[in-house]
């Protein structure tokens, strides 16, 4: 990371402290299997390893630099500041501002941990292909989620085996 990081540098380290990158990648790795037993389309499709090592690189740029992310910081720090105004719900702006811009912090440092970084070193076609699927799918606020579901899979590991048993049957019912 570089001296711009340093923000996301600290956040980093309180995330793998409070959370875990482990539960963080155990939810991915999780997802995974769902994916490669469950889901029908995800067996049938086909496409080449260039396509996907290319679309790979790609997702995970998108993902790192994506224009939601910056949009939100701003509008966090902007309603920040909004304390120095005088209107009635300064407070309430204040408050929306500074979440709004932890959440940004959080989903970066989020995406950080859980992308695929180097397709080159997937050999199997079945990873390749979740690995694109999972990079394109950090791409946006869908990203937030991976956070609760690491903290609940380190809080209480039975109620994440079952909340992964819920996400299975739903996908069965859903895409077979």
């Amino acid at each position: 990371m570089t001296s711009n990081d340093e923000p996301r540098r600290y956040f980093y380290r309180f995330i793998d402290y409070a959370v875990g990158k482990e539960n963080l990648e155990q939810v991915r790795e999780d997802f995974k299997w769902i994916a490669y037993d469950n889901v029908e389309a995800f067996k049938r499709w086909n496409p080449t390893k260039q396509f996907l090592r290319k679309e790979i690189k790609d997702a995970n740029e998108k993902a790192r630099r994506s224009k939601w992310d910056r949009i939100a910081f701003i509008i966090g720090v902007i309603t920040s500041f909004s304390v120095f105004i005088s209107i009635p719900f300064n407070a309430f702006l204040t408050v929306a501002g500074l979440l709004i811009s932890i959440l940004t912090l959080f989903r970066r440092v989020a995406v950080t941990m859980v992308l695929y970084d180097d397709p080159y070193r997937i050999y199997d076609d079945r990873q390749l292909k979740f690995a694109y699927a999972w990079n394109r799918g950090m791409n946006g606020w869908t990203s937030l989620l991976v956070m609760p579901i690491g903290v609940l899979n380190r809080i209480t590991p039975d109620d994440y085996k079952l909340s992964l048993w819920v996400i299975e049957d739903t996908i069965n019912s859903e895409y077979e």
